[in-house]
């Protein structure tokens, strides 16, 4: 059967474009009324996959990571650098009166801290709430940390990993969604509901004579040739581009005179 439609490849259109075209025909059919036309079955098809027209208008680019986010990361790993420095001189000065709370603090702290600079965000995340967990009604070791000059450290990275806390909770759940958001099945399936419905329109002025499926046809078409010769503009854009750069490239390079 000959189409009564324009040749249209959806090959090189580009998915940003799909949902304005996809709207444009949903309501080319609604105004004409896919009931009384007899094709209210492939219309709802399509209409269906309105919440997929989101997903393809919207280039993904990854999830960047917030900018909040990134400032308590940067500001976590600085207090544990000064944690780590303040362990470091607490080792060395072996001050006698805190001997027996270093004896007791600093083994627990290094057991955490002990080369972290070197880890993942995640990873890190998981040894501070563990380290700090452990301070939890823990009234030997938080007297031992007071004693140290080590509270208000400690009281600070407690603050700020809960604030770490959020924002990789707030990323895993972004992530957990993004496999609902399948640019390339989305794409497939408003591609196939809109040839399907295009089909079911050919067949349907075939079944019902008496029914004048001209105007419809006549819309849907100047829809396919708009997109169309947007695509044609594109790619000839492209082409003269390409043959530019070429020429440019082409061209003899200046040489310097040689005396005679």
């Amino acid at each position: 059967m000959k189409t009564i439609f324009v040749n249209f490849s959806f090959s090189r259109l580009r998915n940003s474009e799909l949902p304005e075209m996809t709207e444009a025909i949903l309501e080319a059919v609604e105004k004409h009324n896919p009931v009384t036309m007899k094709i209210a079955g492939m219309y709802n098809l399509l209409s269906e996959l309105r919440p997929l027209l989101d997903i393809l208008a919207v280039k993904y680019n990854g999830y960047p990571i917030p900018a909040d986010y990134k400032a308590q990361c940067k500001l976590r790993n600085n207090l544990l650098v000064a944690i780590q420095s303040q362990l470091k001189a607490i080792e060395k000065a072996r001050v006698s009166g805190t001997a027996q709370q270093a004896q007791l603090a600093v083994p627990y702290l290094n057991g955490y801290l002990k080369d972290i600079s070197i880890e993942a965000a995640s990873v890190k995340s998981g040894r501070v709430n563990q380290m700090l967990n452990g301070l939890t009604e823990n009234d030997e070791m938080n007297a031992a940390l007071n004693a140290l000059g080590l509270t208000t450290y400690m009281d600070e990275l407690k603050s700020c990993q809960q604030d770490v806390n959020q924002g990789e909770s707030h990323r895993r759940q972004t992530l957990a969604v993004r496999p609902k958001f399948n640019n390339k099945d989305a794409r497939g399936r408003v591609v196939t509901a809109i040839e399907n419905l295009l089909k079911a329109i050919e067949l349907a002025k075939v079944e019902n004579v008496e029914l004048d499926y001209i105007p419809l046809i006549n819309e849907l078409n100047v829809v396919l040739t708009n997109r169309q010769t947007v695509i044609k503009s594109r790619a000839t854009r492209s082409k003269n581009s390409a043959a530019q750069n070429t020429t440019t490239v082409a061209l003899p390079t200046k040489t310097e005179a040689t005396a005679v």
